[in-house]
């Protein structure tokens, strides 16, 4: 028989441990399957005679070859998030720059960005940027909290440059954000109203939200860096 569903495997007590936790089910062996793989382990199929069954089999094409597909897709983001987080945020990052490229253009030759029809260009815009700079934040720190738990070499990911990085790069963006709309903050505070022209307002907020996120990341990647480095190991 050839058949990498079945339930037959042979593996060493030693790697018991690190195949949890598994589900109780039909999908318990492409768990398994899915995280040896996902460890790197050796895995040989050997053929054996196993009868043909009888009576009328419990599978279901859809609804067992669902749950079978969402447990390993699962169990392959658990072990590398950034696989899953990585390719989104770039993309968001991506289309929000191209999506950018006309109003940048335009208030390079105009020096404003006040027509009508830009408004929901800016916002999306906007939009696209922090989506795709937290997914790519919570992609490092995911992908930072699953070396750790497997006892992986974490790589760049462990480096202090980094956490650094996304601490100056986040603070400065914040105190931009907050520098260029003091203006209107003062004005605010003083007045209730806001005469500055909204672009100033989405452009600070962008780049505060932004700033959140990095700092956010730096100082989180620093506090992760003091858990447990064996709890992978068995």
């Amino acid at each position: 028989m050839r058949d990498t569903a079945s339930g037959m495997r042979l593996f060493s007590r030693r790697l018991l441990p690190k195949l949890k936790p598994l589900p109780a089910g039909l999908h318990f062996t492409p768990a398994m399957t899915a995280r040896a793989a996902c460890l790197g382990v050796r895995i040989v199929e050997t053929p054996i005679p196993y009868a043909e069954r009888t009576g009328r089999s419990k599978l279901n094409v859809f609804t067992d070859g669902l749950r079978f597909f969402g447990v390993i897709l699962g169990i392959i983001f658990a072990y590398f998030p950034l696989r899953l987080f990585g390719p989104l945020g770039v993309f968001f990052g991506l289309v929000a720059m191209v999506y950018g490229v006309w109003p940048i253009r335009y208030y390079l030759e105009h020096r404003a960005l006040l027509l009508p029809d830009m408004t929901p260009r800016l916002l999306t815009i906007v939009t696209l940027a922090v989506c795709g700079l937290t997914a790519l934040a919570f992609g490092l720190l995911a992908q930072r909290l699953s070396d750790i738990a497997l006892g992986r070499d974490p790589g760049v990911l462990d480096n202090p440059r980094l956490r650094l990085g996304a601490l100056v790069l986040g603070a400065a963006l914040i105190v931009g954000g907050i520098a260029l709309n003091s203006r209107t903050i003062v004005e605010y505070v003083t007045t209730m109203h806001i005469q500055t022209p909204w672009i100033y307002v989405l452009v600070g907020g962008l780049c505060v939200i932004s700033g959140t996120v990095l700092v956010s990341l730096g100082v989180t990647l620093g506090i992760v860096n003091h858990l447990p480095r064996d709890a992978g190991k068995a």
